[in-house]
């Protein structure tokens, strides 16, 4: 057994030493009770219903934050757990009509997914706030407004009114003609918002390192572009990314 070899045990016996020591401390961290969820939706930690919920306000730390549209009358928040650490269940609380949730802290080995079921047919109003995980917004509303420190942002139906900002992550929306106004900014990542139906709108963007394209009209501009109207000029689109390209097309 030359040298080499002998390294290359060494070093597998002592990457096992470590996940055992690892696992040993983890297990002692959650008294017993710990699982691992690599695939799939995790673990549900928590679940409750709201009944007249016309606001919806998030504050997630290490949590991706999901809205899809469900089959019944009542909001459903359902928190699943997904990291190697347990995280805590969220807190949270209606008052009046407004749905408050935050979740914990955590960190990189204690992230979840909040995931929130809301009455299809209703045009509710949107505040989420992330510091590490993705939005996914799969329903329409009446006013979208994210803060995004890190994670994608994708909204997938048209609100009246968007206003999306995030710093590490690329932003995708989707406006129609009851859309009126729509605020779109990216420090670091690419910008595309798909139009639908859209009588008009007025263009001001710029990108810092990178290009603005309207595809709908075959446009490029090589950094900006302000005050651009077409057709009655109802949507009023502002976009800016500081590294990254930004893109009227579909997605």
């Amino acid at each position: 057994m030359n040298n080499r070899t002998l390294l290359w045990i060494r070093l597998v016996v002592l990457i096992l030493s470590f996940v055992a020591v690892l696992a040993a401390a983890v297990v002692a961290m959650t008294g017993g009770k710990f699982s691992v969820s690599l695939i799939g939706d995790g673990k549900l930690a928590a679940e409750a219903s709201f009944s007249d919920v016309t606001d919806i306000a998030v504050e997630g730390r290490t949590c991706a934050v999901e809205i899809v549209a469900g089959t019944g009358p009542d909001v459903v928040a359902r928190y699943y757990t997904g990291g190697l650490l347990p995280a805590e269940t969220p807190v949270w609380e209606q008052t009046g009509g407004t749905l408050r949730v935050t979740t914990s802290k955590g960190n990189f080995l204690s992230g979840g997914r909040l995931v929130l079921e809301v009455p299809e047919d209703d045009a509710l109003n949107y505040q989420l706030d992330t510091i590490s995980g993705g939005i996914r917004v799969s329903v329409g509303g009446s006013a979208l407004t994210v803060q995004c420190t890190t994670g994608s942002v994708k909204v997938y139906e048209p609100f009246q009114s968007l206003d999306v900002e995030t710093t590490t992550g690329s932003v995708k929306v989707t406006a129609d003609g009851s859309t009126t106004r729509c605020r779109l900014e990216s420090t670091t990542g690419s910008i595309k918002l798909a139009l639908e139906d859209v009588p008009g709108y007025t263009l001001t963007a710029e990108s810092t390192t990178s290009s603005v394209k309207d595809e709908y009209n075959g446009l490029s501009y090589e950094r900006s572009v302000s005050g651009a109207v077409w057709g009655n000029g109802s949507l009023a689109v502002e976009a800016e990314s500081t590294t990254g390209s930004i893109k009227l097309t579909d997605w």
